[in-house]
């Protein structure tokens, strides 16, 4: 099923597999925009070296170079690329990689509230706004028959953010009636 070359890969790169297998988790952890800036060095790379592909052994050539960039951006990132002193563009390189990856770190946390909210409240708010009851009431309305404290601002809070996505929702469907 898979027959590639994996000495043609080693000609290229001069990898062992363990040094593959270690890059490849490099690759795993790097965040989405430096993943993207890995494959355009790639693309950039593929294009000035063409020519020294072996005949049918294209996807090895590729694979060759996405390793081959990967090994320079995890060179330069932790400065082992040289023994001289970094350039200034280098040094920029290295910073953006470091601040991408703290970024990538940010995780938003989950609302499980506000999802109980749309799911099972959303329908039954609405109806009880209509009949006119203050925040606080609905609160204490779901509090006593639903046995679910949410404080009345948050409710609301999540209600109109609910009501923001659903009015977006609902237009995005018309706009695609009207495109048909």
């Amino acid at each position: 099923m898979y027959e590639y070359d994996l000495s043609e890969v080693g000609r290229l790169t001069g990898f062992s597999a363990k040094r593959r297998q270690e890059l490849s988790r490099y690759y795993s952890d790097l965040p989405d925009k430096v993943r993207i800036e890995a494959h355009k060095i790639q693309a950039d790379l593929i294009q000035q070296n063409w020519d020294k592909k072996a005949k049918d052994k294209d996807f090895e050539f590729v694979y060759a170079f996405f390793l081959i960039v990967l090994d320079m951006m995890e060179r330069a990132e932790t400065g082992q690329s040289r023994k001289t002193t970094l350039t200034d563009e280098e040094l920029k390189k290295i910073a953006k990689i470091r601040r991408e990856r703290i970024k990538a770190d940010h995780h938003k946390k989950g609302a499980p509230t506000k999802q109980i909210i749309e799911v099972r409240f959303f329908e039954l708010i609405k109806k009880l706004q209509g009949e006119r009851l203050s925040w606080r009431d609905i609160s204490k309305y779901i509090s006593r028959f639903h046995k679910k404290k949410i404080s009345h601002t948050y409710l609301k809070q999540c209600y109109e953010e609910i009501s923001a996505g659903h009015a977006k929702t609902v237009s995005m469907k018309e706009l695609q009636n009207d495109q048909r």
